[in-house]
């Protein structure tokens, strides 16, 4: 098992981690010192609330067109009672059709190492020649160490922590569904309780051993054991309060399009590279704003609603306790956009504003998730860039809001809503009204007219009929659906299938004209492009989150944990891990084709081809494939392949090894020298047709 080496003290000693972080905007928990440690003038904090009104104001122009397309998605459901309001629901079958198609599964990450790993890193073997000795260290292969920093960054994506296949899943709804772009908040919190732990010091009463001037003078001199200090004027223990971390989380959350801000004179959809700031206004309940910026509650502003999202008919109009919440704004800066001796253009700098509190910032400090060395260079594990990544599938040209897919299929939708309406009415129109003459019938006569049987007879006043039935009773004109009728409609759903680049067949929906295969996997791949194109960018944006949660778990992880990788003979292994292991220059990307979908069967059927193509290369490590291939047939590849080590030691007959048992040797007495060698290993060394 690999062991963990001594934890190096870190490089950095100009910021040190958050005590706590209760809620995503703030470390709290520590004193306004470390909260307010970058000082703003009053002309500077003007110039962001500043900020803040005008892309507040740039937002605005927007969200009518953002709640409208919401609307539009949402379904429209009455009682039993009353007549539907009828509607297609285009939008969710292009939107989900789409999510499917651009992101099915959490892809598995690979890592690619960009320099050596750390040389501290060491690694334990035990003696193959004394196993009773001291194990041998000796350092660990960059390839091991790729190996657990993998399923590392793998694991914190998981279901269990950041769950990643949902969170893409909620961005890809708010890029394809209404705002055209998503917004993901990224870092790290830790809860921290105080608790009283005594001082400890060197034993004073401490005495070395007398030198002797023997060969054990050369040992290191042994040291004190640490002792509790006694106050000298009280006589008891001394205690000194110490925060200990209690639980800790990295956090990859989406907020609303509603709530994102930026600078307002951005033109540019590379919102992480071209903005100079990027922040998100938010809620919290006044005592935990109270707790975590250190203030008071008569400074700040009570709000009763958090007014930043769609409003939905099941929202409550104010909070159920009445005003106990506080209006904040986080933003994330440039710090070479406002301060002279800040030279690095990464630096991010980290403002926290409660409206209602103008004249001073809750939070004023350089990034927690940042650090630079003494030459002013950013040192490994920092977050580079901003905390809140923005992502989105297109471009729109000089503006950093680009439109959702419904926005350019809404226009056919409410057109084919307005066509289904239509049509309701002209199949009741069918049904028709009819003219008779009230003289013509007696009221039985009547009667058995409007609700009589089929087939039943009614009478008519006698020579009436001599004038023609139509003279007495004939139905009004009827309306009927024409062909043209029903193409419009087909017209309208193929206009909106080829503005999105997905296909009936795409949306699991047959085919109304038989179709050979060649004909559907050409229409199939006739989108194939465009949808590339969109995954591609949706694997862009995942894999930004997956850096900065690397980034921030290289800072923070001190403790470890375990992972389960591949030893070399191929079977799992459990290995400890800690960030100063993990530690060095990595790049991201992931394995190819596991973000897609693909059938069982066909996936099952590649692979065996594969096996089968690779299986007598004296290359290939058939462990390996044999693994992949186990978890396509639902077993377990720990239990369905065996360690080869033990593989080597069993003999070809399938007995155990120098078993010289006639059955076992052919029928054959044992040759001269058995008692040196067993037969199997005579019948080895024997020339080809000689005595056997």
């Amino acid at each position: 098992m690999d062991q963990m080496p001594p934890q190096p003290p870190q490089a950095d000693t100009m910021q040190e981690p958050p005590d706590i972080n209760l809620q995503a905007p703030v470390s709290g928990g520590g004193s306004p010192e470390k909260l307010v440690s970058v000082k703003l003038s009053p002309e500077q904090l003007d110039m962001f609330w500043k900020e803040i009104d005008k892309a507040k104001d740039r937002r605005s122009k927007v969200e009518t067109e953002w709640d409208t397309l919401l609307s539009a998605y949402k379904p429209k459901v009455s009682d039993n009672t009353t007549p539907e309001d009828v509607k297609a629901n285009t939008h969710f079958r292009n939107i989900h059709t789409k999510i499917g198609q651009l992101f099915v599964r959490s892809p598995k990450i690979r890592c690619i190492p960009k320099g050596p790993a750390n040389a501290h890193v060491m690694t334990q073997y035990p003696d193959p020649v004394n196993p009773a000795a001291p194990p041998i260290q000796v350092p660990m292969q960059l390839d091991r160490i790729v190996a657990i920093r993998q399923e590392v960054i793998n694991n914190f994506l998981g279901r269990g922590k950041i769950n990643a296949t949902r969170l893409m899943d909620e961005c890809l709804f708010d890029m394809l569904a209404w705002s055209g772009i998503c917004a993901v908040k990224v870092g790290y919190k830790a809860t921290t309780k105080p608790i009283q732990q005594p001082v400890m010091m060197p034993d004073p009463n401490f005495m070395p051993p007398p030198r002797t001037g023997g060969i054990e003078d050369l040992a290191p001199a042994p040291q004190p054991q640490m002792v509790p200090a006694i106050d000298p004027i009280t006589g008891e223990q001394q205690m000194e309060t110490i925060n200990v971390v209690i639980h800790e989380e990295w956090y990859a959350k989406r907020f609303s399009a509603k709530k994102l801000l930026f600078n307002s004179d951005l033109t540019s959809n590379r919102h992480n590279e071209e903005a100079w700031w990027i922040g998100h206004e938010g809620f919290m309940p006044v005592k935990q704003a109270v707790r975590e910026f250190q203030i008071k509650e008569d400074e700040i502003t009570k709000s009763d609603e958090d007014d930043r999202v769609h409003k939905h008919e099941d929202m409550n109009p104010t909070s159920s306790t009445g005003k106990d919440l506080v209006h904040y704004y986080e933003l994330y800066y440039k710090g070479s956009r406002i301060f002279d001796d800040e030279f690095h253009p990464e630096a991010i700098y980290q403002l926290t504003l409660l409206e209602g509190m103008k004249d001073k910032p809750a939070v004023s400090r350089k990034s927690p998730d940042q650090s630079f060395d003494e030459q002013g260079k950013m040192t490994s594990g920092s977050l580079k860039g901003f905390p809140i990544k923005i992502g989105c599938l297109r471009d729109y040209a000089d503006s950093p809001y680009p439109k959702a897919d419904s926005a350019f299929t809404n226009t056919s939708a409410k057109e084919l809503n307005t066509f289904r309406k239509q049509s309701v009415k002209l199949r009741d129109a069918a049904i028709g009204k009819y003219f008779f003459d009230m003289g013509a019938f007696d009221s039985s006569d009547l009667d058995t007219l409007k609700n009589g049987e089929v087939g039943d007879y009614i009478g008519v006043k006698p020579g009436l009929l001599a004038q023609g039935s139509d003279k007495i009773f004939f139905p009004t004109a009827q309306l009927k659906a024409s062909s043209d009728d029903y193409r419009s409609a087909q017209i309208l759903k193929q206009d909106m299938d080829e503005t999105l680049g997905i296909s009936s067949v795409q949306a699991g929906t047959p085919l109304e004209t038989t179709r050979s295969a060649t004909e559907v996997a050409d229409f199939s791949s006739g989108a194939q492009g465009r949808q590339e194109k969109e995954r591609d960018r949706a694997i862009q944006f995942y894999l930004d989150i997956v850096e900065a949660i690397d980034a921030l778990v290289i800072r923070y992880a001190d403790e470890g944990d375990y992972v389960a990788i591949l030893g070399p003979d191929g079977t799992q292994q459990f290995v400890q891990w800690n960030k100063f292991i993990i530690d060095g220059p990595m790049s991201f990307d992931i394995e190819p084709d596991s973000s897609y979908y693909t059938d069982a069967a066909k996936m099952r059927q590649q692979d065996l081809q594969f096996y089968n193509l690779v299986a007598q290369d004296p290359l290939v490590d058939r462990s390996y494939v044999l693994r992949r291939l186990a978890t396509r047939f639902s077993f377990d590849p720990n239990k369905i392949i065996a360690n080869p080590a033990m593989q080597m030691m069993q003999p070809s007959h399938g007995g155990p090894a120098n078993k010289h048992q006639t059955e076992n040797s052919g029928g054959k007495p044992n040759a001269q020298g058995a008692d040196q060698m067993g037969n199997r290993q005579q019948r080895t060394m024997a020339p080809p047709g000689g005595p056997r």
